[in-house]
């Protein structure tokens, strides 16, 4: 298994073209705590906690338009094209086969710094986040007449549980690896059990002098994908 060196775009990096390349698939990531990801590996579903605001027009608000608070939200898993970006986020990386998740799940991309009023100019930085939200649910909640507390409130009540879920979770998660941004950190119990499980697939990492034989990485996927 090879370590793999993080630059500032995936799309710069050798190995992350190589391993796709003969992956076969563009995979998208998933950043995501140790400890949640094992509960996630254990469970063999992960929950839709992550949110983005939808209006029933269909139309995209900026956060100083009129209406932009009274929205509705799409459910789902914030997933990204870019190992590189996910790598910046937490000390897992999941990451999933985005065929066969479109057979069961939409996904969109999604750009959240375009809600970003008061004139601000994104410019080149437009597509900064490159991320595909996978949806998992909706929530449709009811205002208030008046801004107050009882909107927050709901909106803590809501965010609180998830809207849906990945599952069977091993049906679409090809393996994850492990973050070296934060390996050091790591509690030590969490880093064995995934280092054990069969889905894990290695460091990803900026140092590539620690080399192992990198086509352990494409098998391991390679008969995984046969096996379904």
């Amino acid at each position: 298994m090879k370590y793999l060196k993080t630059f500032e775009l995936a799309i710069d990096n050798t190995h992350i073209r190589q391993f796709v390349s003969e992956l076969g698939v563009t995979p998208l990531y998933h950043a995501i705590k140790s400890k949640n990801a094992i509960t996630a590996l254990k469970e063999d579903k992960l929950g839709g906690y992550s949110i983005q605001r939808i209006w029933p027009d269909g139309k995209r608000l900026k956060d100083d338009e009129p209406g932009y608070e009274k929205s509705n939200y799409m459910r789902g898993i914030s997933t990204t094209r870019d190992i590189e970006y996910a790598n910046k986020w937490n000390d897992v990386i999941f990451v999933f086969d985005p065929t066969k998740l479109k057979t069961k799940y939409k996904v969109v991309p999604y750009n959240w710094g375009y809600s970003i009023g008061r004139g601000y100019i994104q410019g080149s930085r437009m597509k900064r986040e490159r991320e595909e939200f996978v949806i998992t649910g909706y929530n449709y909640p009811t205002y208030s007449e008046d801004e107050d507390d009882d909107d927050y409130i709901n909106f803590q009540d809501m965010i609180s549980k998830p809207e849906g879920y990945i599952e069977p979770l091993n049906r679409y998660l090809l393996g994850f690896f492990i973050s070296e941004r934060f390996d050091e950190y790591m509690d030590k119990d969490l880093k064995n059990y995934l280092q054990s499980h069969k889905k894990y697939l290695g460091l990803y990492a900026d140092d590539t002098k620690k080399v192992y034989p990198k086509n352990n990485v494409i098998n391991k996927i390679k008969n995984y994908i046969k096996k379904l």
